[in-house]
């Protein structure tokens, strides 16, 4: 029996803020990564507590803007590879399968993917 071949590690990052009802799912979908890091702002409802229960390490940091937020929570990263995402979000199992994929033997520094944004529960063909 072998071993699944070795890869780079993994950090998830995501900034929130009152996001407890989005939350959960968004958590669950990183499964895969070897770290997540839920950088909060002052939320009010069960979002710190929700991201603790569910292994996250949570960071809390006075709003910066959206720009300045998502690299602070890119610098609390323990890994160089680093998959940021929103909390409304879900990383499909085939998406974590491609990503794991390419980081057991990355070609690149850097990598994109495709997305499929939904609004009011029907997905968006074009914006």
């Amino acid at each position: 029996m072998s071993s699944p071949a070795p890869r780079a590690p993994l950090s998830a990052v995501l900034i929130t803020r009152n996001a407890a009802a989005v939350l959960g799912p968004c958590l669950d979908s990183l499964a895969f990564a070897d770290e997540i890091v839920v950088v909060d702002s002052a939320s009010s409802d069960d979002t710190v507590a929700l991201a603790a229960r569910k292994g996250a390490r949570v960071v809390q940091k006075e709003w910066l803007g959206f720009g300045l937020q998502k690299q602070f929570a890119v610098d609390q990263a323990k890994h160089d590879w680093v998959l940021c995402v929103d909390a409304d979000e879900r990383v499909s199992p085939e998406l974590a399968a491609s990503i794991k994929a390419a980081l057991a033997a990355p070609a690149s520094p850097v990598y994109q993917m495709p997305r499929r944004n939904r609004f009011l529960g029907r997905g968006l063909q074009s914006g």
